[in-house]
C-alpha cells in the first residue's frame, strides 16, 4: 500500500505532506492507522533518531495489547457472572417444578401448608 500511495500522490499536495517516499509512506500508514492520537510524538521521535521511534512504537504496541487483554478479562468475568446467575435461576425453576409435581396442582406455594417432617420427606424422594 505504501508503494501505491507514493505513486498516486505524485504531483499532489499529499506527496509533500505524507507520501514523499515509500519509507515515509510506510511510516504514515503505520502511525496514522494504529496510533492517530500519537502521530505528532512519533514524528518528533523519528526526526531525532530511529531508535527513539522504534522504542516508542514497541511501547505503544505493548500498551495496546495489555489494555486489550484487560478488557477481554473484564468481558469474560461479566459473561461468567451472567452465566452463574442464569444457572441459579434455572436451578430454582427446576426445584419449583419438581416440588409442584410432588405437591399437586396448587396454583401458588402460599396455598400449600406442609409440616417440616413432610417437607424433608419430599426432599428425600428420588423424583425431587
Amino acid at each position: 500500500f505504501a508503494v501505491a500511495f507514493t505513486q498516486m500522490a505524485r504531483g499532489t499536495r499529499l506527496e509533500s505532506l505524507h507520501f514523499p517516499s515509500v519509507t515515509a509512506s510506510m511510516n504514515t500508514l503505520l502511525i496514522a492507522g494504529l496510533f492517530p492520537d500519537n502521530e505528532e510524538i512519533m514524528g518528533d521521535t523519528l526526526t531525532q533518531h530511529f531508535f527513539y521511534w522504534a522504542t516508542l512504537l514497541i511501547y505503544f504496541l505493548l500498551t495496546a495489547i495489555m489494555i486489550m487483554n484487560l478488557m477481554v478479562g473484564v468481558l469474560v468475568d461479566v459473561v461468567k457472572g451472567a452465566s452463574t446467575v442464569e444457572q441459579e435461576a434455572m436451578d430454582v425453576r427446576g426445584l419449583r417444578d419438581s416440588l409442584m409435581a410432588v405437591l399437586g396442582d396448587a396454583q401458588d406455594f402460599a396455598e400449600i401448608q406442609i409440616s417440616k417432617e413432610r417437607f424433608w420427606q419430599i426432599l428425600e424422594e428420588d423424583s425431587v
